[in-house]
């Protein structure tokens, strides 16, 4: 790589180096990595568009359907694909779970908010 490194760095114990990963092992971990956090990715992606979906076109029978069950199915699932990615990498993942899902609603309740005002100024 020679002139192809941006960062130099200088060793302070040799004996480090040795516990560093070859591209082999990078390689590998990487792979194990996007196994372990495609299917939580893609299940968020779908809550996100789900959550900002105009169901309104759709003639649902409300009655049948309750608002905060299906929030809570969505939400409980949320937590639960996400404990294996979390479990690997934090000493305490269900904090983590927890502050990693409050996020993401609020990025929801903004997202949806603005789609909210977005409508408005077109109506107006």
């Amino acid at each position: 790589y020679s002139s192809g490194w941006m960062i130099k760095m200088k060793v302070s114990n040799i004996n480090d180096i040795s516990s560093l990963l070859n591209s082999n092992q990078y390689q590998e971990l990487i792979g194990e990595s996007f196994k372990l956090f495609s299917i939580p990715i893609i299940y968020s992606l779908l809550v996100l568009i789900i959550s900002v979906w105009d169901f309104n076109q759709i003639e649902l029978n409300k009655s049948l359907v309750s608002d905060k069950l299906v929030h809570f199915i969505i939400y409980f699932l949320f937590v639960i694909i996400w404990t294996k990615p979390f479990n690997k990498y934090f000493k305490s993942p269900i904090k983590v779970i927890l502050i990693f899902s409050i996020l993401f609603g609020f990025l929801i309740e903004i997202i949806q908010l603005n789609i909210i005002i977005d409508h408005l100024r077109y109506m107006i």
